[in-house]
């Protein structure tokens, strides 16, 4: 696969940038839709589909979370072939900010990844937005969480994990949650969040790469 450089907003439009932007348009347009489901099929298999002389494209199929998972780890192994859209996002509080990277093949989003530290207690969230044709194909997230518990003891440290993936349809297919080691059901409120999270997202992206190329 070919390497490509990281996207840079300072570059003067190009015709593919601008394909690029409204290609993000067009997966703003979903993500506010809450169409997040992946390519069906019943199995998470990657090959390649030529589609002009000089582009290539990847046909994904998903079919539970653990399809997801690879698909997931899929993007990892090629995310250094990407490019890259960064920049940091600062919460009303002030406290909360995140640093944001999204990962594009082609000018086609695969993945948000985004780091968030929630004030100076030392609660932090890593999650991560595995996307395909503008679809939501697999959510992770690592968040540790400090909370309180009584004047003069140590605050407690929650650690998190969430996964969630989704079916052509739009409905979930498959979640889990383990709170310090123990899995627990995946709430409505935690499908709620990413679902939220993941528009907003693609709506900061959307407008950063707008700028870039106006």
């Amino acid at each position: 696969m070919k390497r490509h450089p990281s996207a840079d907003a300072g570059h003067p439009p190009t015709p593919r940038g601008r394909a690029r932007a409204r290609r993000w348009t067009g997966l703003l347009a979903l993500l506010a839709l809450a169409q997040l489901a992946p390519v069906v099929g019943p199995a998470a298999r990657h090959r390649t589909r030529r589609t002009a002389a000089t582009e290539t494209r990847t046909i994904v199929n998903v079919g539970d979370l653990d399809q997801a998972r690879r698909y997931g780890a899929y993007v990892d192994a090629h995310r250094s072939q990407y490019a890259t859209l960064a920049g940091t996002l600062t919460g009303p509080d002030r406290e909360t900010s995140a640093d944001v990277t999204a990962f594009l093949e082609d000018g086609a989003l695969r993945l948000i990844e985004e780091r968030v530290r929630h004030g100076d207690d030392g609660s932090t969230s890593h999650n991560r937005y595995y996307v395909h044709d503008g679809r939501l194909v697999y959510y992770e997230s690592v968040a540790v969480r400090v909370r309180p518990v009584g004047d003069g003891v140590a605050p407690a440290r929650d650690e998190i994990h969430v996964e969630l993936a989704y079916a052509d349809d739009g409905h979930r297919i498959g979640g889990a949650k383990v709170v310090n080691g123990e899995s627990v059901p995946v709430a409505p409120a935690d499908e709620a969040a990413a679902i939220r999270r993941a528009a907003a997202l693609g709506t900061r992206v959307a407008a950063a790469l707008e700028e870039g190329q106006g």
